[in-house]
């Protein structure tokens, strides 16, 4: 793997934990969809027009977004469950 990825990989696996964290708390306590924002960013700063993709592995629903000039992405009406995320350049 490129040196430079690992900062991002870094970055998207604990942005997922938080995110499952914060997924099976709103599950448990039976409210609706959720919004999971965030900023990509390496070692050089942020990262605009990176695609930050959000799987349901149970359900097979995706939501895609890309980041924008600061690096900050949505994606929006996600339902509770367990998502594995993928960033891409």
């Amino acid at each position: 793997m490129d040196g430079s990825l690992r900062p991002l990989r870094r970055f998207v696996c604990l942005f997922a934990l938080v995110f499952l964290a914060s997924t099976t708390t709103a599950s448990a306590q039976g409210q609706g969809n959720g919004i999971l924002t965030g900023t990509v960013a390496d070692n050089a700063g942020v990262v605009p027009g990176a695609t930050i993709t959000a799987t349901d592995s149970a359900t097979g629903l995706v939501r895609s977004s890309p980041s924008n000039e600061q690096g900050v992405f949505r994606l929006l009406s996600l339902p509770p469950g367990k998502y594995s995320l993928r960033v891409e350049m």
